[in-house]
């Protein structure tokens, strides 16, 4: 079966099936759960990251975090989501000291948080 979710909320959601014969199968529950992605995986200091968001809530929100290489997570920002339940930025690096970084989002609606997606700023190549 095709069910067009985009858009609704993170959560569990009950699904039955109904027959041909009009009667209705026990419900199956379903999770929806957002997620983050960052490409690319990998780039040097002031390479451009691109940060996708997807199976929040539409027309709503979600708080982004973003953790640095030393455990330490910078201020969190709120984008604004689509009707379908997306968002996208940019997250410039310039600034950025070599590591690994982590970033996830809350779902301002429902409050479900996606699992972290790490990216990783290489060091600048030698003079």
């Amino acid at each position: 079966a095709t069910v067009a979710l985009a858009g609704m909320s993170p959560g569990r959601y009950e699904v039955p099936v109904s027959n041909p014969d009009g009667t209705r199968s026990n419900g199956v529950t379903l999770t929806l759960a957002p997620e983050v992605t960052i490409s690319p995986a990998r780039g040097r200091p002031g390479q451009p990251f691109t940060y996708v968001g997807r199976g929040f809530s539409g027309n709503s929100g979600a708080t982004t975090h973003l953790q640095g290489p030393d455990g330490l997570e910078w201020q969190a920002k709120r984008y604004a989501t689509s009707p379908e339940g997306t968002f996208e930025r940019e997250i410039s690096s310039g600034e950025f000291v070599p590591g690994t970084y982590a970033v996830w989002a809350m779902d301002d609606r429902t409050r479900i948080t996606s699992p972290k997606a790490t990216f990783e700023v290489a060091p600048a190549p030698a003079p």
